[in-house]
């Protein structure tokens, strides 16, 4: 038979036995193919053809597209496919037409690098390939294929040892007695196995699971997935999904608005419509893989984390391992909002997924002191689901606690604030330097100094320390003054040397100090139109009533 009566013998029927009708873009099955090869339109066919193949997927494409078997020595190269998708194919030993025609559309999305997008891609250029080698020469008028794909298609499963798994099996129902999965996975772990089980056990500890389940190879497709999930949403909600949930380029709904020509409320509306699509798609086992990779990312940071922590840059590194430079920020960006979401939050500058534990509950942990019950507090926050890696960086960054002479204390509050908790600790007075030390903050030590004696919390109890009002100590105010008191008590005089060491003694003053005022003479009487006047507020006449 010659070209010309192939062409007219071959028509639409022919060339797309499986395909019905109203596929065929108002064409005719009693049409030539010539009439679509032919055709303005035929691209618009083309893509129908495949948008049908998409949605009978179990169908081996050489039994929808019989004229891949006339074609099946032409390369796929050849055809005006993408590079991507040419290499997909050709990692997997794909080259030539021949090679396609016993898979059927949902065994190629198994393939690292095909999405729903790359499929319609690849079927479209297949119809036209298959459509052009009819209209040359006829096809096979049964298909060399039967309907059942998956036997043939994918490669048979290779000896894992089934037998000898079958003998465990066997010996954990008969002699431990497993009722269930987990009860053998429970007598396949016990020590007293006999002699035999145990080898077998061993045996089969270092199978492969390549070997025990060939269709499922680990592949790095976690950032192929995340592009193909774009394909779900049209180009408009793409921008607005990824822009309403991205932590690093986050755009307002005013911003999008005014770019896409919509309301705010319309911007709204799309955004909750693209969440609901993508939250449906990754439910599906196409993309379920990337569930599974945000679950883990949510139980490596837990409800909190902050962003400059190590802890988060080791988590999201591992995470993304699989993914090029390029591509990491949009999938982490949906890695995160399906874990989380997750967010920052402006109060703590943190990454959060739930409401993240205040500063506020420190209260319920610690006690009149301020001293925190930091093994409490800790199983409070691991409850919230705050991890313990992360625990260090709140209690110092949001509860605002720290650790002084084996003691949490709340570490919130002004400079007088931290050393009365400090003195509670201490329990005795202490010099400013002291406290400033304590405090640990690099504050000045004067002007610390300074607000201590100006609050009403803090009194004087020696000439370079400061204890607490409500211990109830005698409260210093200075050597004259300390002197006078001291002689009243004393029925207005005393030995100038007890009453030195007694003063020397009560508020650690300096001997010579005490002497000097006690010898120092009293000022001009005259002077003096009030009953307490003088250096220190000294009472004439008094001082000189010390014996010597």
């Amino acid at each position: 038979m010659d070209v010309q009566n192939s062409k007219q013998i071959c028509d639409l029927r022919t060339a797309f036995p499986r395909v019905p009708e109203d596929a065929l873009a108002g064409l005719s099955h009693h049409d030539p193919v010539t009439s679509l090869t032919t055709s303005t339109d035929a691209d618009i066919v083309y893509e129908s053809l495949a948008d049908w193949m998409i949605g009978h997927s179990s169908v081996c494409i050489g039994t929808i597209l019989p004229g891949l078997w006339l074609a099946r020595d032409g390369t796929i190269q050849a055809t005006p496919l993408p590079t991507r998708i040419v290499s997909a194919l050709a990692r997997m030993s794909i080259t030539v037409w021949g090679e396609v025609v016993e898979w059927s559309p949902s065994f190629l999305l198994d393939v690292h690098g095909f999405g729903e997008g790359s499929l319609r891609t690849f079927l479209t250029v297949a119809a036209q390939v298959s459509a052009e080698a009819c209209s040359l020469q006829r096809p096979p008028t049964a298909s060399p294929l039967t309907d059942s794909f998956e036997a043939r298609c994918r490669p048979p499963m290779p000896d894992f040892k089934i037998i000898q798994l079958r003998r465990v099996a066997d010996w954990a129902i008969n002699e431990a007695r497993a009722m269930t999965v987990g009860e053998f996975l429970a007598a396949w772990s016990r020590a007293d196995l006999p002699e035999d089980i145990a080898l077998l056990r061993d045996s089969l500890h270092a199978v492969p699971l390549i070997l025990a389940f060939p269709g499922v190879a680990q592949v790095s497709r976690l950032e192929s997935l995340v592009r193909d999930l774009y394909g779900v949403l049209n180009k408009r909600t793409q921008l607005i999904f990824f822009g309403r949930i991205s932590l690093n380029s986050l755009r307002t709904r005013e911003d999008l608005s005014n770019e896409l020509g919509v309301t705010r409320e319309r911007v709204r509306q799309l955004a909750l419509r693209a969440e609901e699509r993508v939250r449906e798609a990754v439910t599906t086992p196409r993309f379920v893989p990337i569930l599974w990779r945000a679950h883990a990312l949510r139980i490596a940071l837990g409800i909190a984390v902050p962003s400059d922590m190590p802890h988060f840059h080791e988590v999201t590194g591992q995470i993304l391992e699989d993914v090029s430079k390029s591509g990491r920020e949009r999938v982490l960006d949906v890695l995160l909002w399906l874990a989380g979401p997750y967010s920052w939050s402006s109060a703590s500058g943190w990454l959060c997924a739930a409401e993240m534990p205040e500063s506020e509950i420190l209260t319920s942990f610690c006690d009149d002191r301020d001293r925190v019950d930091l093994e409490r507090l800790r199983a409070h926050l691991s409850a919230s689901g705050l991890l313990p890696v992360v625990q260090p960086a709140w209690l110092e960054q949001v509860g605002k606690i720290k650790y002084v002479e084996g003691n949490w204390l709340v570490w919130t509050g002004n400079v007088t604030d931290k050393a009365i908790r400090i003195l509670e600790i201490w329990g005795r007075p202490a010099t400013p330097e002291e406290l400033v030390v304590a405090i640990d903050e690099g504050r000045d030590v004067k002007s610390s100094r300074n607000r201590f004696f100006e609050d009403e919390r803090f009194m004087r109890v020696e000439i370079n320390r400061v204890g607490l009002r409500a211990w109830g100590m005698e409260e210093y105010s200075s050597i004259a003054e300390e002197m006078d008191q001291e002689l009243e008590r004393r029925g207005g005089s005393a030995d100038i040397k007890d009453l030195i060491e007694t003063l020397v003694a009560r508020f650690n003053l300096r001997e010579n100090s005490v002497r000097f005022f006690a010898n120092a003479p009293p000022p001009p009487q005259e002077s003096l139109p009030g009953p307490r006047r003088g250096r220190a507020g000294r009472r004439p006449g008094k001082f000189p009533a010390c014996e010597q």
